[in-house]
């Protein structure tokens, strides 16, 4: 399925905007929205990746799997981390 570029670009930007509403004192995250995604439809498609797609469910569980990992090598809430990738889902 090939998504219009103007509808991801809408998607993106009505992110952008939340995203930078968002304070440190805020105790809801972006992480949370995702969890509750992906209890309420995790078998829903969240990312269209060339002839691939990732789940809400899928990506979640991803997700986890690193933050267990940054928690495991000391990083606690309030630490600052930065995390450098190639452009993927993974």
């Amino acid at each position: 399925m090939v998504v219009p570029r103007e509808e991801t670009q809408e998607k993106i930007d009505r992110l952008t905007a939340a995203t930078l509403r968002h304070t440190p004192s805020q105790a809801y995250t972006v992480a949370d929205r995702i969890e509750e995604c992906a209890r309420a439809h995790g078998d829903r498609t969240f990312i269209y990746y060339d002839d691939r797609t990732l789940s809400y469910a899928d990506f979640n569980r991803t997700a986890n799997l690193v933050a267990w990992m940054a928690m495991e090598e000391g990083v606690e809430r309030g630490d600052v981390v930065a995390l450098m990738m190639e452009n993927r889902p993974e």
